[in-house]
């Protein structure tokens, strides 16, 4: 179970021959230890500290085998069997074992156990091929009262430290009281007569912060970007996504111990300077490669033509001298981009400002201006979260911008996106958008053999549909991502309008974890298609452009574009408007229009339709589990511009069904 959670330490065996110095390091191979046992030997000293016996049992053994080196050439010599730690938890358990064997029972040896305040434990990085410390504090211990293991009484006795006082809560049954504690020059712990008889120790790891690391946890705790990473990870099953999950909630929720102890075992504390900490703290956290992650970096071109191909720049602090305002910042943006324009692909959650001797610092940077050669209308401003003023000496945090004005030191400031004022985008809801055809859509009501689907197979876009997957469309259960984009691709092909279908996965280019509350600032292609939307002289290549995706994983939603028309449908069968989810799609409307003439579009020609509130007649859903045959089939309606009516949810499953078995559209 310790392992499991990553609460045991990890050790590795270093034998070393005496005679000629050969190493057969086991490096390779760790080894779990969910408690450190040291055994006291009551003939080798009448007191002896936790450190002391810790340094005996890292010092290891000696054993006698034989050496293959040229030295010794199979001799049997002396070896040294030393033990490292390759991996050190935020907590560790101590075993003391004092006892020796008198004739048939164990009895305690009378050698004093001097428990230390702090102790030293030397660990190995075997990617850096460095070793470093590690330092521990006391934090509880179990005493066993009593000469052997047949009788005794045990207590529990935890450690404080308050106001400078030293003191033990001691849980005797059901005895509780407080005992003053008292730590010698040398880091002994002295305070009660149990502490001589523990049995169990416990330490929590403690971060020696020489360079203000937990300065930049609490920075990097009041930015967003380290809250939309954590939602953005918080579902991946991948394994290194995982451990940089478990660091960012860390630091999200203001663990900051645990998340600097998982920092220092991956090496990432060991920079010459708090910017350089940042970096690369940054970079392991984010993986720049995977664009749903990132949410500190910019991401910018020379000539903002957005093209996939092109070779991009990626910017983490922008430095400035002196002064930080919107202007400085972004001619500092332009300069460390080798650019003579503001043209930035992705604006993300939060972005930083190393400024040298700072003298001014506004609190919001409006930085509108990058985005106007492809949002017109659209406002981008940054708001001041939270400062590291730099010294020799120290690293301090602060909130408030006062603290820097007129200082004339170095210091590292954070910005935060205001998305709410950046989501609000012009486009007109049709309110009285007028029904052209009151014709309903093709559906199957009569029952489905489904003896007449067994062992049938058919193939999507690559993706394959066998007998579970029209089980599962028949049945009361959620239909899956792979049902709704083989139905899409299908509805694509099959139709006489020109479809451009997306996968749901897709869904997640524009949100953080399919989360309309949160929006991504990305002017970057990256999505599944190298389809353009238009061609250069602006005119629509598609009549529809399908938009299918599952909102926090709990509800299907899909936004059907009707490019011909300049109207964005948004279809939720339960009737959930989701203003969020229009103005994000209109921005990438924007932004496939300017990849493809280079201008701007007109937003103001869009208007969006609630499509399931329009139709007064529409049979809304009325369970938790249907949305997914909803969607496909609303999907159909509109690009056949027809009306859903139906007398059961069960029609809507035989279709979806039906027509994907056959390849065609009723």
């Amino acid at each position: 179970m310790l392992d499991t959670h990553g609460l045991s330490p990890k050790i590795i065996q270093q034998i070393i021959c005496n005679s000629c110095g050969l190493s057969s390091s086991q490096a390779d191979h760790d080894e779990n230890c969910p408690s450190i046992i040291l055994t006291v030997s009551e003939s080798s000293r009448r007191t002896v500290t936790i450190q002391e016996l810790l340094n005996d049992y890292c010092r290891g053994s000696t054993v006698s085998a034989s050496c293959d080196s040229i030295v010794c050439r199979g001799g049997v010599n002396v070896k040294s069997v030393n033990i490292l730690f390759s991996y050190m938890p935020n907590t560790i358990v101590i075993l003391v074992n004092k006892l020796k064997r008198v004739g048939q029972i164990y009895v305690k040896n009378d050698c004093l156990i001097q428990l230390n305040k702090c102790i030293d434990l030397h660990a190995y990085n075997r990617t850096r091929d460095v070793e470093y410390t590690c330092q521990y504090n006391l934090c509880s211990v179990v005493s066993h009262t009593g000469r052997s293991l047949n009788h005794g009484h045990y207590t529990a006795s935890i450690f404080r430290e308050h106001d400078g006082q030293n003191s033990f809560v001691v849980c005797d049954d059901t005895s509780i009281c407080t005992i003053d504690a008292e730590s010698t020059v040398s880091g002994i712990v002295i305070g009660g007569r149990n502490l001589k008889d523990a049995v169990v120790l416990v330490y929590n790891r403690h971060f020696t912060d020489t360079k203000g690391f937990h300065c930049v946890m609490q920075a990097l705790q009041h930015t967003s970007g380290v809250h939309s990473l954590v939602d953005a990870m918080h579902c991946t099953s991948v394994a290194n996504t995982q451990r940089r999950y478990k660091i960012l909630s860390y630091i999200a929720n203001g663990r900051h111990e645990a998340a600097l102890s998982e920092i220092s075992a991956l090496g990432l504390h060991e920079q010459p300077s708090t910017q350089q900490f940042i970096v690369k703290l940054l970079e392991y956290l984010i993986c720049t490669c995977e664009w749903q992650y990132n949410t500190f970096y910019m991401h910018s071109s020379s000539n903002g033509t957005l093209k996939n191909k092109e070779k991009k720049s990626t910017v983490l602090f922008v430095e400035t001298s002196g002064v930080v305002t919107t202007e400085v910042f972004m001619s500092a943006l332009c300069a460390s981009n080798n650019s003579h324009q503001r043209n930035v692909l992705f604006f993300p959650e939060s972005v930083m400002c190393l400024c040298r001797a700072v003298k001014q610092v506004d609190q919001c940077l409006n930085l509108s201006a990058c985005i106007r050669h492809i949002h017109p209308t659209q406002t981008l401003i940054y708001t001041f979260s939270g400062l590291l003023l730099l010294s020799s000496e120290n690293v301090q945090y602060s909130t408030n911008v006062d603290n820097v004005n007129a200082r004339n030191s170095d210091c590292i400031l954070f910005y935060n996106l205001n998305k709410r004022l950046f989501c609000m985008v012009p486009i007109e809801h049709s309110q009285h958008q007028q029904r052209t055809n009151s014709n309903a859509v093709g559906l199957m009501h009569s029952v489905i053999d489904t003896s007449s689907f067994n062992c049938v197979t058919r193939t999507y876009n690559g993706i394959s549909l066998s007998t579970g997957d029209w089980e599962l469309i028949l049945s009361s259960r959620w239909f899956t991502d792979v049902v709704v984009d083989c139905y899409l691709y299908m509805l694509a092909t099959s139709c006489t309008a020109r479809v451009l279908p997306y996968k749901c996965t897709w869904f997640n280019t524009l949100f953080y974890g399919q989360n309309p509350e949160k929006p991504k600032v990305s002017l970057c292609r990256t999505e599944h298609s190298k389809a353009l939307w238009f061609n250069s002289a602006g005119e629509p290549q598609y009549d529809f452009v399908i938009i299918p995706g599952s909102i926090l994983n709990s509800h299907f939603v899909v936004i059907v574009i009707d490019l011909q028309k300049a109207c964005i449908h948004v279809c939720d069968s339960m009737r959930g408007s989701h203003n969020s989810i229009v103005n994000q799609v209109a921005r990438y409307v924007a932004q496939e229009h300017f990849i493809a003439t280079g201008k701007p579009a007109n937003l103001s020609m869009f208007t969006y339709n609630n499509y399931c509130t329009w139709d007064s007649d529409f049979p809304v859903q009325q369970d938790s589990h249907n949305c997914g045959p909803y969607i496909c089939l609303l999907a159909k309606c509109i690009v056949q511009n027809k009306l859903l009516r139906m007398p059961s949810h069960k029609a809507l499953r035989r279709t979806v069904c039906i027509e994907l078995l056959n390849g065609i559209l009723l």
